[in-house]
């Protein structure tokens, strides 16, 4: 039996997250970015070390750029992350299928990549504009 995830789930959690206009670009982008530097850690075969598996629930860095975001959260959630008490601190423990968080990862690589480059294009497009001045 093979799993899968639902990249529409997937989709739609990191659209939710990637058009509030209440988080700045530049936010959305390092949010993404640590995803999948956690994602990476748990599928690299060489971090075979528990403490890869786990994040922690108090960490100021990510509170602010992943547990602030009720999608990013969602979607961990999505991909096998459980949240649990460890060592008498909470945390969120990936006890999910490597296969499942591989497709999420794919799916956020894609959605970082098209939303760097969205923002490129509006980067150069404000940055070609000119400005008057009045002498």
């Amino acid at each position: 039996m093979t799993l899968r995830l639902s990249s529409q789930s997937t989709s739609s959690l990191l659209s939710t997250f990637t058009t509030d206009p209440n988080i700045s670009s530049s936010q959305k982008a390092t949010s993404l970015k640590t995803l999948i530097t956690i994602f990476q850690n748990i599928l690299d075969p060489s971090k075979t070390d528990e403490k890869f598996n786990r994040i922690k629930s108090s960490n100021q860095i990510l509170k602010q750029r992943i547990y602030n975001y009720t999608p990013l959260v969602s979607l961990l959630l999505l991909v096998g992350f459980e949240k649990t008490v460890v060592e008498g601190e909470e945390m969120y423990v990936f006890k999910g299928s490597l296969e499942i968080l591989k497709e999420a990862m794919k799916e956020l690589d894609v959605n970082l990549q098209l939303f760097q480059t969205s923002l490129s294009k509006s980067d150069s497009t404000s940055s070609g504009k000119k400005s008057i001045t009045s002498t």
